[in-house]
Order: structure tokens, then sequence, then C-alpha cells
């Protein structure tokens, strides 16, 4: 239930750099959910996507990668071209695993930015 109500900080975290050009969205929009589909955050991601890209008028992919304790998704995020077109669905493990893994392959503070 924890992961549901976090998807309000969905919007908070992208890959770096998100939102700058004034044409925004000019291509699908790519929300990675690092959990596995059929679970409840996935439910609310899609349920909310299809909102966002009516808002939006762009199409808007759910891509779900689970594994490593949501390190497979977040990391594929962290290595994303940093324009705003790919998005994270969070957890608390984005704020946990820096403190459980010992050799995350992205930095939590580093390699995110919030959407304004």
């Amino acid at each position: 239930m924890y992961r549901c109500i976090v998807l309000l900080l969905l919007l908070g975290f992208c890959s770096n750099g998100a939102f700058a050009a004034d044409n925004f969205p000019s291509r699908p929009i790519k929300i990675v959910v690092p959990f596995a589909a059929g679970g409840g955050g996935d439910f609310l991601v899609r349920t909310w996507a299809n909102k966002f890209s009516e808002i939006l008028k762009q199409a808007v992919i759910i891509e779900n990668r689970g594994g490593g304790n949501t390190v497979v998704g977040t990391e594929l995020v962290a290595k994303a071209t940093p324009d705003g077109y790919t998005l994270l669905f969070v957890s608390t493990s984005l704020a946990t695993n820096p403190s459980l893994i010992k050799n995350l392959p992205y930095k939590t503070p580093g390699d995110f930015a919030p959407i304004h």
C-alpha cells in the first residue's frame, strides 16, 4: 500500500533535466515501474498514466523492470538520456537501498532530478 502512496512522488523524480523544451512532450513518455507487472503499484501507475496521456496528448508507455529490490528498474532510469521522457515510479526503496546495498549502480541524490 505504501508503494501506491509513493506514486505521488512519481512526478518528483525522473532522469536529470526534465521538461526543458517548450514543445514537451513531442514523443511518447516512458514510466519505468521497478516491480513485476500485476501488483498494486503497477495497477495504480497504469490507471494514472491513462489520464496523464489524455492531458499531455501523448502516449505514455509503462515498462515493468522488477528485480533486485527495485535496482534493475531504477538503474535503467538513472542511465536514460536526461531529457524528461523517462520517469521512475519511486518507492521507499529509492531512499533505503543506499544503506542496504553497498555498490548501487546509480547515485540516489545525483542521478535523479525533480520535475517542477
